[in-house]
């Protein structure tokens, strides 16, 4: 009994791209028929080769093999048919063709795009960058045909098989992934503030540091009353050489009733980032316009 043999490639990671060949046992004739078996045929090997890497449908298979476009596609397969000498049947033309092809690209067909390939010797096939397969020796052409011309179909199922299992294995370790990240962060406790220097010593624009830095880190922190203390602390200490206090109480206010849960205050909190940015670094033009958008929220 004909056993078929993974000659190269490994049988649990298959590639995608599959080559399957038959020997036709020395001495044995080649029949003759209506396709060019003596051509097909090679120092008595014959071989398929199929690349199945991006091919999910009809139009697919169509695209990569005859056209850019699917329907450009189905005009070159017909023209293909008659440069083999196959004629369309008697009165169907190209554009019923185009239809009924068409027409099989809605349903859950999968094509098998195999060609006969040749080469001079099996250690010249074993040279190729594949996943190679012996699928016999064989007394009849005919037998052989059918073995390498249908192996594709078997290869195909096996490969489409193993990337339906390790995309399903991919999602599961994302999610485990994502799930000991999101513990990890829940079992963190928030980052205390820490200002290097203080304001005297900052050379930056400070409304920067106040956006990127200051706001997340006491935000992210007002479940934990013992850090956001702490935090606040850190940053009016490096504050200290700004001479409006009345500005910093109210910056502390309404970043209270933000971690509170009134949302009303996220654009007095921003206000209050604008007018201390603005008296540190002497914009005073831009200082009525903040302070008049702030009285809304006196209380």
């Amino acid at each position: 009994m004909t056993h078929i043999v993974q000659k190269k490639g490994f049988p649990n990671r298959l590639s995608g791209i599959m080559i399957a060949y038959a020997r036709i046992l020395p001495g044995e004739s080649i029949e003759k028929s209506d396709f060019p078996w003596d051509e097909a045929v090679h120092n008595n090997l014959l071989v398929v080769s199929g690349d199945f890497i991006g091919q999910s449908s009809l139009k697919d298979f169509l695209k990569k093999e005859f056209g850019a476009g699917a329907s450009e596609g189905l005009e070159s397969f017909a023209e293909h048919l008659r440069e083999m000498g196959s004629e369309l049947p008697e009165g169907l033309n190209p554009d019923e063709l185009r239809e009924k092809i068409e027409s099989l690209s809605h349903m859950d067909i999968i094509p098998v795009p195999a060609r006969i390939v040749q080469f001079d010797s099996e250690e010249q096939i074993l040279e190729q960058t594949a996943d190679i397969f012996w699928v016999g020796d064989f007394r009849g052409l005919a037998q052989a045909h059918l073995a390498v011309t249908s192996f594709p179909i078997l290869y195909q199922a096996w490969y489409r098989e193993q990337m339906s299992s390790y995309l399903q294995s991919d999602i599961e370790d994302l999610l485990n992934q994502i799930a000991k990240k999101s513990l990890a962060i829940e079992s963190t406790s928030p980052e205390v503030l820490n200002l290097e220097g203080s304001l005297e010593s900052f050379e930056g624009e400070l409304l920067q540091l106040l956006n990127s830095e200051v706001v997340p880190k006491l935000m992210y922190a007002k479940n934990d009353t013992a850090t956001f203390k702490m935090s606040m602390n850190n940053f009016k200490k490096f504050m200290e050489a700004y001479s409006r206090l009345e500005d910093i109480e109210g910056f502390e206010k309404a970043l209270n009733l933000l971690a509170k849960g009134d949302d009303s205050q996220r654009e007095a909190v921003e206000l209050w980032c604008k007018l201390i940015s603005a008296f540190h670094h002497e914009r005073f033009e831009d200082i009525p316009s903040i302070q008049e958008k702030l009285n809304k929220f006196a209380s």
